[in-house]
């Protein structure tokens, strides 16, 4: 998964095409921080991927009250996960995610085709 350690998010989610979009939590290993992140597997063999993020989704890194640089306090800084997620349309799915192991949130994300998430 390119780096040192990862995390599984929820599980993975069918496609239109029949492959699987992959949310998982990774550890980038030279800025200490868990970021969430996406690969898309394989319909027919999910041990194969087909694609994967070239970056996270974000990084708490650039978000103060996640980073717990002051005023904001955090119990545990720079990190982000996505816990859970369900399909709301056509290759669109909502993230739920915790950050900073202090706050809650929830994103949405499309897959425009099976190799590119925006």
């Amino acid at each position: 998964w390119g780096n040192a350690n990862v995390e599984a998010g929820p599980p993975p989610l069918r496609l239109a095409d029949g492959n699987y979009v992959f949310f998982f939590n990774s550890w980038k290993a030279a800025g200490s921080a868990y970021q969430p992140a996406w690969a898309v597997l394989d319909g027919d063999d999910p041990t194969r991927v087909l694609a994967s993020a070239a970056s996270p989704l974000w990084s708490p890194a650039s978000l103060p009250w996640m980073a717990g640089a002051k005023p904001y306090t955090c119990n545990m800084p720079q990190v982000a996960f996505v816990e859970a997620a369900h399909a709301i349309g056509h290759d669109r799915f909502r993230l739920y995610v915790g950050g900073a192991d202090a706050v809650v949130g929830s994103a949405v994300v499309s897959v425009e085709h099976a190799r590119t998430l925006k």
